[in-house]
């Protein structure tokens, strides 16, 4: 970089920095900056570091990031050497770092167009590049935040008119959907418009969350002068279905409730794939089969959609509940044999969550299993041996009799579930 370059970016900072702070040339020393005002400039410097345009990656993958976020953003090519002077690196790295992206955009459908003495360009259906901004630019670095949600009367206003009209969003629910509306502004401002078949339209106008949609257009209207069209609105439909909460409190009084007859059967399914490979039955347990038909509902928007509903406890979930996971990709298997959709794990790992209560509330409620011991070794090896099964197996077993196989005829064996022996049994046991 010149000192000319040097110097016409101080001068810019200085600008931005208006009479709050002062960067100066020392002769013979070099430059020093001189707060004049901590309160303003501690604001500012808050402000600047939480927007995409000034974070400054430290590693490879941050760097991969904000390259792809810097394409995303731009409407024209760039070359590899714009992007290396911004960044500071050489060309290998540039190209070590469009690799990764061009992975990340495959899940998207979205593709690098690379043109001779032109550069490089992102490429794709706008739905899907939307989606792929909301993605990268907003979600993976977690210091960044939206322009609008700085707003805070819109923000206010924006929440009131959602709430009244009956849609329930959490807080981090709330945040996502704000991202999807600066992204969709965003490429309003540049003249990337959404586009809908007359038929997807038509049946999105049928839906209650397009009049929901239509109040919040009207909302962004007031704040931020931008008329949305019927296929922007729609866009704003398609979040809201996807992003409704299924509360507990919405599951306790859906429980007298019948399910839509297809959504039952879909659960049904599940329950009858999970019965078959793990030989586990959940067809009884009616709070599961109406907490996943609540689930499944806004879901399968999601699914029809291709949009996804984050979910920050992935990791914990698989790692945790490893066979509530498990159960849950098996059921997922016999509805959803999908392996275009974007974020599948995501959404196994709330239909895992679902799995997971109930596997704690049948360990609450099952039973301890009566064992009969069988072993030919003293008094204090049985002990040992008892000790050493109920280590393992304490909440699920109690041991009710230890004797030896010679004592077996003298017992009543339907008053035990299990016979656990050390030594060959010679009869057949109905047991």
């Amino acid at each position: 970089m010149s000192s000319k370059t040097i110097r016409n970016e101080i001068k810019i900072l200085n600008q931005l920095m208006n009479n709050f702070a002062l960067i100066q040339s020392i002769p013979s020393h070099g430059y020093q900056i001189s707060i004049l005002d901590d309160a303003l400039f501690n604001c500012w410097i808050d402000k600047v570091s939480k927007q995409w345009s000034y974070f400054i990656p430290t590693n490879p993958l941050e760097r991969a990031y904000y390259i792809l976020g810097l394409m995303l953003e731009s409407q024209e090519f760039i070359k590899i050497d714009d992007i290396s002077d911004i960044l500071f690196i050489d060309r290998t790295s540039v190209s070590r770092s469009l690799k990764y992206i061009r992975e990340r955009l495959n899940d998207f459908d979205l593709k690098i167009v690379q043109k001779t003495g032109k550069g490089l360009k992102i490429e794709g259906e706008e739905f899907r590049y939307r989606l792929c901004m909301a993605e990268y630019i907003y979600h993976k670095i977690g210091m960044l935040s939206t322009k609008i949600g700085e707003d805070h009367e819109f923000i206010d206003e924006l929440r009131k008119v959602i709430f009244n009209d009956g849609i329930t969003m959490p807080q981090r629910v709330f945040q996502n959907f704000i991202i999807h509306i600066q992204v969709q502004l965003n490429r309003i401002q540049r003249k990337c418009y959404i586009s809908f078949h007359d038929n997807e339209i038509e049946k999105m106008k049928m839906e209650y969350e397009f009049l929901v949609a239509k109040d919040v257009s009207k909302v962004i209207n007031k704040y931020f002068h931008i008329e949305l069209s019927v296929e922007e609105q729609c866009y704003l439909a398609i979040h809201i279905l996807g992003k409704k909460s299924n509360s507990t409190s919405a599951i306790e009084s859906c429980i007298n409730d019948q399910l839509k007859e297809e959504i039952d059967i879909i659960v049904e399914k599940m329950f009858n794939q999970v019965k078959k490979v793990f030989n586990i039955d959940f067809h009884n347990d009616m709070y599961l089969r109406k907490a996943l038909g609540i689930h499944i509902n806004p879901m399968e928007n999601r699914l029809k959609f291709n949009t996804y509903s984050r979910n920050p406890l992935i990791y914990v979930i698989k790692e945790n509940y490893t066979l509530a996971y498990i159960l849950s990709m098996e059921a997922w298997l016999a509805i959803y044999n999908n392996a275009d959709y974007i974020n599948v794990e995501d959404e196994i790992g709330y239909i895992a969550i679902h799995f997971q209560y109930a596997l704690e509330r049948r360990k609450r409620n099952i039973a301890k299993k009566r064992v009969l011991l069988i072993n030919e070794y003293n008094v204090a090896m049985s002990e040992l041996l008892s000790f050493s099964i109920l280590k393992r197996y304490k909440d699920s077993l109690v041991i009710e009799k230890t004797i030896s196989a010679g004592e077996l005829s003298k017992y009543h064996l339907e008053s035990y579930d299990y016979i656990i022996t050390t030594v060959p049994l010679d009869d057949s046991l109905d047991i």
